[in-house]
């Protein structure tokens, strides 16, 4: 049997266990002494980033409503509900999630989840009842406008690439989704080696490993390679766009395109440093928020979101404004011209990097916080890394970060205006 590898973070006393079965699955542990919650995500590496232009969008996302029917006709929801165990699942970009989470035996429920994507059988007429009820999830996307805000806006930074395209597809496209896509797309990516299941709870991690053993090794395997995720085009950005819809208040998105090649060693502590260098630029610490505040340039609905990911990575502010282009013009400014900023040092970075602590250990109890930080797949630093890093995070490290991202970048907006104007 193969040796599980074990990683202790000795500053927040965690130890994770990682786990390799011999058709390539892998298994990521987290016991928790005591701890009373037992969960699980498992991941396949299929999102809508995968998506081919010669096929309908949405076909991940599809997939993901289908693998909950059983081959019986049964609903797997309804097996997980009978164990008092709660699931879900989801697509992102990068891939596809399914979750549980109950106070019961996690070996039970891993094992249910091994057994649900473990094969996939549908019909045609469960195919196009499918399509009824992701139609009526698409058209509730589209009356939320603050999704709509940013698919929008993502579409017109990545214009002609799968992020441009819901991750749920068009209207058109769910109603071309077949048995044959949804076959096809299972066969290429749902294997083991395209997988892995990470387990938090209290539980022995090798006891773990000997009972997943024999649902591990049942998944389905494959001779041939595993379609490979195409690099995205980089097409000019389309900016001051808008639309209208049902808002008391325009609503705007401002991007920033970061066109840096970033390797898969790097995400990690590049997104920490980025989301330092904007905090201090424009974080609620700063003396620039409080003056933008103050002035009424913004409300609290300002914010802003940054995603780093291996294919591509961006920074995205968005506010509730009645002067959009005013504020992006303001804004976009003083992104250019942040060297003359006074919010830049060590001082105010050394608050931030204890915020960034403090909230990182109030939430290291919670598997839904580390589910969602922790990059699946993703080799070097992790989000258990963070207290070791963050000390030798200086303000010359930051500052060097965010200047190659803002010299390279590329900035559009995108606005929501109030239909009665």
């Amino acid at each position: 049997m193969r040796k599980i590898e074990e990683k202790h973070f000795s500053s927040i006393d965690e130890t994770l266990f990682t786990y390799r079965f011999s058709n390539g699955f892998l298994l990521r542990m987290l016991p928790k002494k005591g701890f009373k919650e037992q969960a699980g995500l498992l991941t396949v590496n299929l999102g809508s980033l995968d998506w081919k232009g010669s096929e309908p969008a949405g076909l991940a996302h599809f997939l993901e409503h289908k693998i909950f029917e059983a081959e019986s006709g049964e609903d797997f929801l309804l097996k997980f509900t009978e164990s008092a165990t709660d699931s879900n699942a989801f697509t992102t970009f990068g891939y596809t999630g399914y979750t549980f989470s109950s106070s019961k035996a996690i070996t039970e429920n891993a094992h249910l989840l091994l057994e649900m994507i473990s094969s996939f059988t549908t019909s045609v007429e469960s195919i196009d009842k499918e399509k009824e009820i992701i139609q009526q999830e698409l058209e509730m996307y589209k009356a939320d406008p603050d999704q709509v805000l940013f698919t929008e806006a993502l579409a017109r930074m990545y214009p002609d690439t799968p992020l441009a395209m819901e991750i749920v597809g068009s209207r058109e496209s769910i109603a071309q989704i077949d048995l044959r896509d949804l076959q096809r797309i299972y066969q290429d990516y749902y294997h083991p080696q395209n997988m892995q299941l990470f387990l938090i709870g209290d539980f022995n991690p090798q006891e773990l490993v000997d009972s997943l053993t024999e649902g591990v090794s049942g998944l389905p395997t494959t001779v041939s390679s595993i379609p490979k995720r195409s690099p995205l085009p980089r097409h000019p950005v389309e900016s001051g766009k808008s639309m209208r819809m049902d808002v008391s208040k325009a609503k705007l998105a401002i991007g920033l395109r970061g066109n840096k090649g970033l390797g898969q060693e790097d995400l990690f502590l590049y997104k920490v440093k980025l989301q330092l260098f904007f905090s201090l630029l424009l974080g609620w610490t700063s003396q620039r928020y409080q003056e933008l505040l103050d002035a009424g340039k913004i409300d609290y609905s300002f914010q802003f979101e940054i995603d780093v990911q291996e294919l591509y990575h961006h920074v995205f502010f968005f506010l509730d404004t009645d002067e959009p282009v005013s504020f992006s013009h303001q804004l976009r400014t003083i992104v250019k011209r942040f060297e003359q900023s006074r919010d830049l040092s060590e001082e105010h970075l050394d608050l931030l990097k204890n915020e960034m602590y403090g909230d990182f250990i109030r939430q290291l109890d919670h598997y839904d916080f580390i589910f969602n930080n922790y990059l699946p797949g993703v080799e070097g630093l992790n989000l258990f890394d963070l207290p070791a890093i963050l000390p030798n995070i200086h303000l010359v490290d930051v500052l060097e970060v965010g200047r190659e991202f803002i010299e390279s970048c590329d900035m559009m907006d995108f606005t929501i205006l109030p239909n009665y104007t």
